[in-house]
């Protein structure tokens, strides 16, 4: 699955967005937002995705506005699903807002997980979730390499590419803190990585303006310097 949207769906009880059993799916550049999994009475699992068994793959997807009462973004179950470089921001859940994980151990990297309720952005229940340089906030205790300042995220909108991203801005705590190792070449738009001293964290790559460069330009010049510039060539011909 690659460069879908899922927005503004009802799972009953669970997976408001997208439902993987015994599943190897890949899933990337994609968009779940405002997704919920409720059955009228209760709040369910797993807001955006519900995953249970086999290993699905998720890269540069961006989780935005789901709720479910265990992982408002993701819930997690009994498999050794791998998530990388995802923006999670405003999921909602009583338990997990970001990402929920039961009897599971999936690897988590170069993921921003900053939602409402610090300190429940991703929660084990019988499971390991390997969490490395990651934006966590409230923390990840048991993770490596966790940032826990603010990423700086901007509203989901259209920053080019086929589906709707938080972009990230200069100063950004994920600016340049991601690592390389199992990285993707490009963000979620197609941007390619890295574009500064590092790999960013999320979904969202933050492309560097090339600018002018050193040296003068004909075209760039003021009049008077043009002016100065171009009068030799005149003398030069008019001999």
């Amino acid at each position: 699955l690659e460069d879908c949207t899922f927005s503004d769906n009802l799972g009953l009880y669970r997976a408001g967005g997208l439902s993987l059993r015994d599943s190897d799916v890949r899933v990337s550049s994609c968009t779940f937002s405002g997704n919920s999994a409720f059955n009228g009475t209760f709040w369910g699992d797993g807001g955006a995705l519900f995953t249970e068994l086999g290993s699905p793959e998720l890269t540069n997807c961006t989780f935005s506005d789901n709720k479910a009462y265990n992982g408002g973004g993701i819930y997690n179950e009994g498999q050794a699903a791998k998530i990388i470089n995802c923006t999670f921001f405003g999921n909602d859940a009583d338990v997990g807002s970001g990402l929920y994980v039961y009897d599971g151990t999936p690897e988590v990297k170069n993921c921003i997980f900053w939602n409402d309720g610090g300190g429940n952005e991703i929660v084990e229940n019988g499971a390991v979730a390997v969490v490395t340089q990651s934006v966590v906030r409230g923390g990840f205790p048991s993770g490596s390499s966790i940032i826990t300042a603010d990423p700086g995220l901007g509203p989901l909108a259209d920053n080019g590419g086929l589906t709707l991203t938080h972009a990230i801005a200069a100063g950004s705590s994920a600016l340049d803190s991601g690592t390389s190792a199992g990285a993707p070449s490009t963000d979620q738009r197609g941007v390619s990585r890295p574009q500064g001293s590092g790999y960013d964290i999320g979904a969202f790559e933050l492309a560097v303006s090339s600018g002018g460069g050193g040296g003068c330009g004909v075209l760039s010049a003021p009049f008077p310097g043009l002016l100065l510039l171009v009068l030799p060539l005149v003398l030069l011909f008019s001999k």
